[in-house]
């Protein structure tokens, strides 16, 4: 399989195909004449005469000659062509959704850069529920220049997507993404996207938006740009927006999120709505994200509507530079009720205010004591090398407040604070520190509460530390003139 033959002479050119050519492009001023033998598949570009006993077709899946080879194998259609897997879009926003049916690719395809019309359809509600094999073939050359929720697939539930790379730009449209743009349910696994999307609500490089019935991505890569215009749904390199029952594993960012005017965007999912049961595993953004308001390198922004910890990232990693003017995290720019078990990050946060190694804005959750906000630069106020800013609840130091098991690196030192700042507005700032050492002196906006564990410790500064015999309290507000006094 060759995957494309240029012909730029001027002179009149004759090829032989006895295998498979993705695509015969003629740039020349002569002509072109492919002849396909009879195992031959060939698609080819305007300009380029076929003959022979092969099959052909031109960049629109038409003007097709011998014997198709797209075809239905009992529960399995094998896709040879472009116009094949152009039939099964056809065939699923006809209204059959492929359910117990397979789609495989049996050699790499290019869509020639036309207009895709996705597999699936969101405002049509139908959706592809079959299994797609991608075989380890690559699709090239997909474009999409409008719509809403459009991507490879438009819409899958109950589908199971794997095993191949697909690359191309989806623009202009409202919620976009490079291979499905609405997931109601079913599963991704080992998928490569290639695809630069650009979208004006909210948009992922692997999907826009997973729905609520359970949606599984595992061993996803993104290698494309994600770029919007003032989003505020979710921008991410692998989803735009989580609901509650999502679960990523071994997905890794590897292209560039941005959107200036933007709120959430983060490296691996953008905007996790009511995130209950949501669960990032080995989770990696190497790439810059940037926007204006929460950012961050894994996650952007998180909501919740119980006192569970119901979003937990484990042993996820960033190593891109976070830029935001408000809120920007090496793994959270927001965060609410998450659970941070051996999350990472190495690379620098930037932030007009509230900039953390770990999280920007922290309202209710925990930290481990595997946790690292490394030692890259913090820039901007309310800045914390674990966290820039908490924010909960009044006089909160139970178990829903935000707990710090504090480890060994990462976490501050005598020159540079582990919390940036407590409260904000009519809100208190509270926390527990229940293990490890906590150093600096966190400013109270307002009032705030810290419970330290026996056994743990205080490093105010190079001069002041306090070790806790006992289960003690501080607390600092507008009657202590908001310094910290003991309780």
């Amino acid at each position: 399989v060759v995957e494309a033959v240029t012909v730029a002479s001027a002179q009149a050119t004759s090829i032989k195909i006895e295998g498979s050519v993705n695509t015969v492009t003629d740039t020349g001023a002569g002509t072109t004449t492919v002849e396909v033998k009879e195992t031959g598949i060939v698609d080819k570009t305007d300009g380029v005469t076929a003959t022979g006993d092969g099959y052909v077709a031109d960049n629109n899946g038409t003007g097709e000659m011998g014997e198709k080879p797209d075809k239905w194998d009992g529960n399995t259609y094998k896709v040879f062509t472009a116009s094949g897997l152009k039939e099964i879009a056809t065939t699923v926003n006809g209204g059959d959704n492929l359910s117990g049916k397979t789609v495989q690719l049996q050699r790499d395809l290019s869509l020639m850069d036309e207009e895709w019309t996705p597999i699936g359809s969101k405002s049509e509600n139908k959706p592809f529920s079959g299994t797609f094999d991608g075989n380890g073939k690559t699709i090239s050359g997909l474009k999409i220049t409008s719509g809403d929720y459009v991507a490879l697939f438009g819409k899958i539930a109950d589908a199971i997507i794997k095993d191949f790379t697909v690359s191309g730009t989806v623009s202009g449209a409202t919620n976009a993404a490079g291979v499905v743009a609405r997931m109601e349910s079913g599963t991704l696994t080992n998928v490569t996207n290639k695809v630069n999307v650009t979208t004006g609500s909210k948009g992922g490089g692997m999907v826009c938006l997973t729905n609520t019935s359970g949606c599984t991505l595992t061993n996803c890569i993104n290698e494309g740009t994600v770029s919007g215009s003032s989003t505020t749904g979710g921008l991410g390199g692998i989803v735009g927006l989580a609901n509650s029952n999502t679960i990523l594993t071994s997905c890794k960012n590897n292209g560039s999120i941005s959107d200036n005017t933007g709120t959430h965007v983060g490296g691996i999912v953008g905007y996790i709505q009511i995130g209950q049961n949501v669960v990032l595993t080995d989770c990696i953004n190497i790439a810059a994200v940037t926007g204006n308001d929460n950012v961050g390198g894994i996650v952007a922004y998180t909501t919740s509507n119980t006192y569970e910890f119901t979003v937990n990232l484990k042993d996820c990693a960033n190593s891109g530079a976070i830029s935001a003017g408000t809120n920007a995290g090496g793994i959270i720019g927001v965060c609410e009720k998450v659970a941070f078990v051996g999350c990472k990050n190495t690379g620098t946060v930037s932030s007009g205010s509230n900039a953390g190694g770990i999280a920007g804005r922290f309202m209710f959750g925990s930290i481990d004591s595997a946790c690292s906000g490394g030692s890259a630069a913090l820039s901007g106020t309310c800045s914390g090398r674990l966290i820039g800013r908490i924010v909960n609840s009044p006089d909160v130091i139970g178990d829903e407040s935000v707990i710090l098991n504090l480890g060994t690196s990462g976490t501050g030192s005598v020159t540079e604070k582990t919390i940036g700042v407590t409260g904000h507005n009519t809100a208190w700032g509270c926390f527990i520190v229940k293990s490890g050492t906590l150093y600096g002196v966190p400013t109270a906006e307002v009032e705030s509460r810290i419970k330290f564990i026996n056994g743990t410790k205080w490093t105010k500064d190079s001069s002041t530390s306090i070790n806790m015999n006992a289960d003690t309290n501080y607390g600092a507000g507008s009657g202590t003139g908001f310094e910290w006094v003991t309780l």
